[in-house]
């Protein structure tokens, strides 16, 4: 399998809302940001999922052992509600974080903590890409 890379780049714009006819303070903050390179990628996995589960988190396709991408470095994700992830690294012991999400969300993981499990938990749509190795 050839290796495919992944890479991204954007803007953030942040600036006050009007007071009248003008925005005050007149001040704009613009950040660029991307990857820094390209991100080293034989697969990856496209998907989109309707949520059930308030109480209880569930596997999202695509990402560990078995599926797809078995080493994730790179995650975009994007939802219409609340939501938590649960994402689960390589270490020793592994790393288990649950984050808090509504909107976009970007990560990159060092290939040697690379993502091994992805889990969501709330009721809406989610889509994900999660980019690493097979």
């Amino acid at each position: 399998m050839g290796t495919n890379v992944v890479s991204f780049a954007g803007n953030i714009i942040a600036s006050p809302g009007a007071a009248s006819d003008c925005a005050f303070p007149a001040a704009v903050t613009q950040i660029a940001f991307g990857s820094g390179g390209n991100i080293l990628a034989n697969a990856s996995s496209l998907n989109s999922k309707s949520v059930n589960s308030a109480a209880a988190f569930v596997p999202l396709d695509g990402v560990g052992a078995g599926e797809t991408v078995s080493t994730g470095t790179f995650l975009y994700v994007r939802t219409n509600q609340e939501m938590t992830l649960r994402i689960t690294t390589q270490g020793a012991p592994d790393l288990v974080a649950e984050i808090p999400i509504y909107g976009t969300m970007i990560f990159q993981f060092p290939q040697s903590k690379y993502l091994k499990l992805l889990e969501v938990k709330g009721v809406g749509t989610l889509e994900y890409l999660v980019a690493g190795m097979a």
